[in-house]
């Protein structure tokens, strides 16, 4: 189950990683580069989850990228977008999902 939540962590980092460097390089807006900044560090933790294999750890940035997916999907009913808000909401259910099957 540990390498279950790793991989859908990581998944989802790197999609959040993707999406940060899409809209630096088509925006060049400073908004986008904080996103980036946020992004990239988080990917790089998600990576270690795969190389350590630290339960603490990994809980930990399964939380994060929770929070952060669950963040996204206010701003993109905010923004009125149902792909922004349906695809971040659903991808935060299901890491939440994988971190309880994971801890108990």
């Amino acid at each position: 189950m540990y390498f279950i939540l790793a991989i859908f962590t990581l998944i989802s980092s790197s999609v959040s990683l993707v999406y940060s460097i899409q809209a630096c390089v088509t925006t060049r807006n400073t908004n986008a580069y904080y996103t980036l900044a946020r992004s990239f560090p988080i990917f790089l933790l998600s990576v270690c989850t795969l190389i350590n294999y630290n339960n603490t750890f990994l809980i930990t940035i399964s939380i994060i990228m929770i929070a952060v997916h669950f963040f996204d999907s206010i701003v993109g009913y905010i923004e009125k977008d149902k792909f922004k808000t349906h695809g971040p909401s659903l991808t935060s259910v299901i890491n939440l999902v994988l971190l309880f099957l994971f801890i108990f």
